[in-house]
């Protein structure tokens, strides 16, 4: 029973570091490329400048992470806080996280939380279906010491993680195959040991018939 919970406690360990691993690899990848990675709709993004530092229960921290929805436009509503896809100066690709404070027939126009400038002053276009990324949906803050080492080097975070997630999944399907090896052994133990009991109880009664034999 011991050894059952011990595996699925194992499993539950490896998922778990798969899943932060998976999660520090999406957001990795979405800030180097300035695209979301999705899984069934959702994608882990992190927050890179202090535009949404506010007040409101849904405004974000500089390295925040947080979990983006694939949206349509047509359900984007004043209000919501909303990922879309920019470009720095130098015409590279940056998602970025803002809120939507009105709708014009050009498309809706978005402003940080911290009341900076909004983006529609030439720098960036109106948020249309084109540029468009998804919906923000909740934060996950016990991961911002992880988001913040990501933010810091992208690039070498990166290459790690490769080396790391595959020194870790060795390390836990090993872990796993030797309770299941562990397991097996016993089986096949105490198999051997009710063999051997049959055995000797089956030796033992051949005794008895060859004594009442000798007797009779």
């Amino acid at each position: 029973m011991k050894k059952t919970i011990s595996i699925i406690m194992s499993i539950f360990a490896g998922l778990l570091i798969v899943f932060i691993i998976g999660s520090m690899v999406s957001a990795t990848l979405s800030i180097k490329n300035g695209e979301p990675v999705y899984f069934f709709n959702y994608a882990l993004g992190v927050v890179p400048t202090d535009s949404m530092v506010g007040d409101q229960e849904d405004s974000l921290d500089v390295n925040d992470m947080y979990l983006m929805k694939d949206v349509s436009i047509e359900n984007i509503d004043i209000g919501d806080v909303i990922v879309y896809q920019g470009q720095t100066s130098n015409g590279s690709k940056i998602l970025i996280v803002h809120r939507v404070v009105d709708q014009v027939n050009e498309g809706f126009i978005t402003q940080g939380d911290n009341e900076s400038q909004t983006d529609q002053s030439g720098i960036q276009d109106y948020i249309t279906a084109d540029n468009l990324v998804g919906k923000f949906s909740m934060k996950i803050t016990f991961l911002k010491p992880i988001s913040a080492l990501i933010q810091s080097s992208v690039s070498f975070i990166f290459l790690g993680l490769i080396v790391v997630i595959f020194a870790l999944l060795v390390f836990e399907i090993k872990d796993i195959m030797k309770h299941v090896q562990e397991k097996q052994k016993q089986t096949l133990e105490e198999e051997h040991e009710k063999e051997l009991l049959t055995l000797k109880e089956k030796m033992k009664q051949e005794i008895l018939e060859e004594i009442d034999k000798d007797k009779q």
